[in-house]
């Protein structure tokens, strides 16, 4: 695994929700983190689900599992939090920080401490039971994110080959893509074959787990955004491709 790929398969853990905690509510609880950096979290965020950008990936991956520490350091029992916070400390400063470092680690402490108060109590609930897994302690977040191997389920950026989704009736595909079709000129064969193409993907991502949701979005983004502003378009496909998924198959 290269380094992006490794990279990405952490990023992908955060976004999974696998550490207990749901990738919205992580994203909102980052902002002051990104702030503090002098970083737009969206532009830095957008730009990833477009392009392959090494140091990017780093610094997202960097911020993001940082907040993820922080707010399992404010979930610590009281007991517990000096000795979580000195290991917090040492992670993002290293051995030997300077004394300007450490000040600007308890200012950003903080800041992160007053983030962390304006979510409400059942707010802070609903964003660990809506991740869908059980929620980590600080140790156990610092050990699912320094493992050697990525979360199963979000460790290969994987789609299924044509064949796989060829397998099933060409009428049922036909009719599963029919809202993609209605937007092309009939009478372009390279439209029509993308068409298809992006129907056997949207076929795999709607059938796909919630919880595989998110990094399936990612590699689509990916494969068919040309342009950063068709992004969004792509994301507006994946849920349009979803609901008519649902349509043909939820009574059957």
């Amino acid at each position: 695994m290269d380094d992006f790929l490794w990279l990405q398969s952490r990023y992908l853990t955060l976004q999974s929700g696998t550490t207990g905690l749901s990738f919205d509510a992580l994203s909102r609880f980052s902002e002051p983190l990104w702030v503090f950096y002098g970083l737009e979290k969206s532009a830095v965020l957008d730009e990833l689900e477009y392009t392959e950008d090494l140091d990017l990936m780093d610094t997202a991956v960097s911020i993001m599992e940082s907040a993820r520490l922080f707010w399992a350091y404010f979930r610590t029992p009281k007991e517990k939090k000096a000795e979580t916070l000195g290991i917090l400390e040492d992670r993002m400063l290293g051995e030997m920080p300077e004394p300007e470092d450490q000040e600007d680690f308890r200012e950003l402490v903080e800041k992160m401490e007053a983030g962390f108060k304006r979510f409400s109590k059942t707010a802070i609930q609903q964003a660990e039971e809506n991740s869908g897994y059980k929620t980590q302690t600080f140790q156990q977040v610092i050990e699912a994110l320094e493992a050697d191997q990525p979360t199963p389920a979000t460790t290969e950026i994987f789609l299924a080959d044509d064949d796989d989704v060829m397998t099933q009736s060409p009428d049922v595909l036909a009719r599963f893509a029919a809202p993609l079709l209605e937007k092309i000129d009939p009478s372009d064969p390279d439209a029509f074959d993308e068409s298809f193409s992006k129907a056997a993907d949207y076929w795999e991502y709607a059938r796909s787990p919630e919880s595989e949701k998110p990094r399936i979005l990612m590699v689509l983004k990916r494969k068919y955004a040309k342009r950063p502003e068709e992004l969004a378009l792509i994301e507006n496909e994946a849920q349009m491709m979803s609901e008519q998924f649902v349509r043909m198959f939820s009574a059957k």
